[in-house]
C-alpha cells in the first residue's frame, strides 16, 4: 500500500483555502492536509509537518513566490511543489520560473487538483497546457532560474541528436504526459519510457522533465508521426488464401469456377 501523502496548502484567500482542503481532505491518498495563509506561516509549519507536496497559490502574502519556494526547498528538501497560477499571472514569471515540480491553473477542478498532487508526489511533471506560452516566454528570455535542485536552466551546450522515438517521447513530455500515458500512447513498456527519458536528459544536457518539456516547447519538438494511433485505424488486410485443390474440385462440381487474381 502506498504511503499516505502529507500536503501543505499555502493560500491567502480563506474561502479558496477551504475549497482546496475539501478537494483533498476526503481522498484516502492523503494522510494530513495543513493550510497556511502566508509565506511566514508556511515556513513555520513545514519543518514539523515534513510535507510530501506543497501546493502554493502564486499570490503569496509577505514575500515573493520565488523566495518562498527557495526557502521551502531548504526547509523541506524532499517536498515537491505544485504552483497554482492563472494565465494572466505574467508577473509570476517576470523574474524567472519558480522552482516547482508542477504548474496548475488556479481555475482547475477538484479532480484535476487531486490528480496533479498525486502525479507530483510520484515524480511526474505537471504543466497545464494553457500555461505553455508563459513558460516558453520565460525560457526564451533566458530568465528561468531554479526549476529543480536549485540549479539554473541553461541552453544545452553539447547536444547529441535524439532518435525518432526519443523525439516522440519528448513531444509527449511537453504535453505533460506521465510515463504510463506515454507508454500507452506509443505501445511500449513503461520502463522503456523511463530509459528514453533518461537518454533525452543526458543528450540534451538537462536535469529534469520540466526542463525537457520547456525545451521541447521552445524548439518546437513534435513527434515525427502521430503519437496516438486512431482507435479505428485499420491495418491493410492480407488477401484471402486461395482455396486448396480439394475445395476447387468441390466448387467445380457445384458449377462454380474459382478465379484468383492471376485469372487461374
Amino acid at each position: 500500500m502506498a504511503e499516505p501523502i502529507r500536503v501543505l496548502l499555502v493560500c491567502r484567500y480563506p474561502l479558496y483555502r477551504l475549497g482546496l482542503r475539501a478537494a483533498l481532505g476526503g481522498a484516502d491518498a492523503f494522510d494530513e492536509v495543513v493550510d497556511a495563509a502566508t509565506g511566514a506561516e508556511a515556513l513555520a509549519v513545514a519543518p514539523e509537518l515534513e510535507p510530501h507536496v506543497v501546493v502554493v497559490d502564486s499570490n503569496v502574502v509577505g514575500m515573493l513566490l520565488a523566495d518562498l519556494l527557495s526557502r521551502l526547498q531548504h526547509a523541506c528538501p524532499s517536498a515537491r511543489v505544485l504552483v497554482l497560477v492563472s494565465v494572466t499571472d505574467e508577473h509570476v514569471f517576470g523574474e524567472g520560473v519558480p522552482p516547482a515540480a508542477g504548474y496548475l491553473l488556479r481555475e482547475c477542478t477538484g479532480e484535476e487538483l487531486l490528480a496533479a498532487v498525486c502525479a507530483v508526489h510520484a515524480g511526474e511533471p505537471v504543466a497545464a497546457e494553457d500555461l505553455g506560452p508563459l513558460l516558453l516566454a520565460a525560457y526564451d528570455s533566458m530568465k528561468l532560474t531554479m526549476v529543480s535542485h536549485g540549479e539554473p536552466v541553461r541552453e544545452p551546450v553539447q547536444q547529441r541528436e535524439l532518435t525518432a522515438r526519443e523525439r516522440e517521447v519528448l513531444a509527449l513530455l511537453a504535453l505533460g504526459r506521465r510515463n504510463r500515458d506515454i507508454a500507452q500512447e506509443l505501445f511500449i513498456a513503461e520502463n522503456t519510457v523511463k530509459n528514453h527519458v533518461r537518454n533525452i536528459l543526458d543528450k540534451l544536457v538537462l536535469t529534469s522533465r520540466v526542463e525537457a518539456a520547456t525545451y521541447a516547447l521552445r524548439h518546437g519538438v513534435t513527434a515525427e508521426r502521430p503519437a496516438t494511433p486512431g482507435a479505428c485505424e485499420r491495418r491493410p488486410r492480407a488477401p484471402p488464401p486461395r482455396p486448396g485443390r480439394r475445395r476447387r474440385v468441390a466448387l467445380a462440381a457445384q458449377g462454380w469456377r474459382h478465379r484468383d487474381r492471376s485469372g487461374r
